[in-house]
């Protein structure tokens, strides 16, 4: 990203580049690209939202207690009900999505979150609010200097 006279980087991950005058969010996947960038002061709101399957973790662990209450010892009957379990509980962990939204009056950036808390979502919000705060009083005090 090419950063503009007097833009100063502050964080870029997953695709999402802050700077003291916008964010933006690139995806380039083979075959195709996706550029979205909001200026700082047009930003309306931001969110963040967690999504999970919890029905998969229930079952899981009811096959597995189901499993070894019922088998009488037997191991034939034991396993299979651990791996299914296994795979419930592997499914629900592998379902668990963090998606985060920056939207303006015009367009929104919607990204798909990987590898990152709830805590480290609030965070990076809270890092975006500060920036555009300052942004904001940056550009007031400009107006406020072409005036006197």
């Amino acid at each position: 990203m090419k950063l503009l006279q007097g833009e100063e980087a502050i964080t870029y991950n997953n695709g999402i580049a802050l700077t003291n005058y916008r964010v933006r969010h690139i995806v380039e996947t083979s075959g195709s690209a996706n550029l979205m960038s909001i200026l700082l002061e047009n930003v309306q709101s931001m969110g963040m939202q967690y999504k999970s399957k919890p029905l998969l973790l229930i079952i899981g662990i009811l096959l597995i207690v189901a499993s070894v209450l019922f088998s009488g010892g037997k191991s034939g009957v034991i396993v299979p009900g651990l791996i299914i379990g296994a795979i419930f509980i592997i499914a629900y962990f592998f379902t668990r999505k963090h998606y985060l939204t920056i939207a303006s009056a015009g367009e929104s950036i919607n990204i798909l979150i990987k590898g990152k808390s709830s805590r480290e979502l609030i965070d990076y919000v809270d890092t975006v609010e500060e920036a555009i705060c300052r942004r904001k009083l940056a550009i007031a005090k400009e107006y406020l200097n072409i005036i006197d």
